[in-house]
């Protein structure tokens, strides 16, 4: 979509290998990390992402607002090559979506974060591959980071291969808004079809095609909204990850102009 509130519809079709399996959850006590790879961790690994629960936790010192402020500090300062930590509070919880290539890293993360701060938090982790992390680390630059300021939700966390993948992007407040899928071979391809609704939301769908064998990682969407035109989209589509997305920082830069990002996941069965 180029404009709001004009809709672009198409019938393009989306090549994309499939991922992974539905979400299963690895942990048993705080923190939880959950993966939505197609092979979960060995037991070894499984037991290193684990710190030993109390029976009776004491109840926390610090409130859940400054736990969070606290995060937001310890993501800023993380490592970013190949890692995004997308972190939200809801209500009285929260959670980390974090995007890297090994379980080792999220596992890390999440011992890190409940180390840190009082507020038991939930990690989902989301294996990508090397091809993909340009993503990654284009997304975390963005001066919102490590909030996202578009939610983008797939309507499910798997579609089989010959249907259509739906979802929404909720909080678009800005005149133009990309949506883009970057494949596990790294391949970037822009969503054309982009529906508004009512309420700042645009839904979006394309239909998916199995061209290969099941990996383990998963299919990444990356939502950019601009109140500029941003050609790197129409221009560099199906080139790889790496030189996408240090074309679109190299332009976002130049324009000087503020844009939202947003990112999910899904897997193709």
């Amino acid at each position: 979509m180029r404009s709001k509130p004009q809709a672009i519809a198409s019938t393009k079709g989306v090549q994309r290998h499939p991922v992974a399996t539905a979400p299963r959850a690895l942990t048993k006590s705080d923190p939880r990390i959950e993966f939505d790879a197609l092979t979960p961790p060995d037991p070894e690994q499984t037991v290193a992402l684990l710190r030993p629960g109390s029976p009776e936790p004491l109840a926390p010192a610090e409130t859940l607002n400054q736990s969070y402020a606290k995060l937001l500090d310890i993501l800023s300062a993380e490592p970013r090559q190949c890692l995004l930590a997308l972190a939200s509070a809801r209500g009285n919880v929260i959670e980390v979506k974090g995007y890297a290539a090994t379980v080792e890293r999220i596992g890390e993360l999440g011992r890190r974060i409940n180390q840190l701060i009082e507020t038991p938090a939930t990690i989902h982790g989301h294996l990508v591959t090397d091809a993909q992390c340009a993503a990654l680390t284009f997304a975390s630059d963005l001066p919102a980071y490590p909030e996202q300021p578009l939610a983008v939700q797939t309507a499910t966390p798997e579609v089989r291969s010959g249907e259509v993948l739906t979802g929404r992007i909720h909080n678009f407040r800005r005149s133009r808004l990309y949506l883009i899928i970057i494949d596990d071979d790294g391949k970037v391809q822009e969503l054309e079809d982009l529906r508004p609704e009512a309420g700042n939301t645009v839904s979006f769908r394309a239909p998916l095609t199995l061209t290969d064998g099941p990996v383990g990682t998963v299919q990444l969407l990356v939502a950019i909204a601009s109140d500029h035109a941003l050609l790197t989209f129409s221009a560099h589509e199906g080139t790889q990850a790496e030189p996408y997305f240090e074309q679109l920082r190299n332009e976002i830069l130049k324009q000087g102009n503020p844009v939202d990002f947003g990112v999910a996941s899904f897997i193709v069965r």
